[in-house]
């Protein structure tokens, strides 16, 4: 009887270890349903560039995961409306984008593409 009781109480335990680690394994360690996904960088510096300009470039695609660009009219409306400051720092960043395209992604790429930048 001693033995049956031990062995019930062992499987509860396992059982219950097993739930318990599958509902905290997800806490914090990526995203949940309804939060977007996180981008996939090239690079450090790709991460950075556009965490610097977030506010002035979130407008060229349709997320905040920076993955797709928004359709090509969309994007030369934006592209016209931003300030000379901010074009002339687009320009800038997408002279280095060109010289060492293999730190961006292709989004990235395709953006200062369509800026006539690259």
């Amino acid at each position: 009887m001693r033995i049956k009781t031990l062995l019930a109480a062992a499987a509860i335990t396992a059982l219950t270890g097993s739930a318990i680690a599958q509902s905290t394994s997800a806490v914090g360690t990526g995203p949940t349903q309804g939060e977007p996904a996180q981008a996939q960088w090239g690079s450090a510096e790709e991460e950075r560039m556009f965490q610097e300009r977030a506010e002035t470039w979130g407008g060229f695609f349709t997320d905040e995961t920076y993955s797709e660009l928004v359709p090509e009219d969309d994007f030369r409306a934006y592209w016209d409306g931003m300030s000379a400051e901010d074009q002339a720092d687009a320009r800038d960043v997408c002279e280095q984008v060109g010289g060492a395209p293999t730190n961006y992604r292709n989004t990235t790429i395709q953006m200062c593409q369509n800026m006539g930048l690259i």
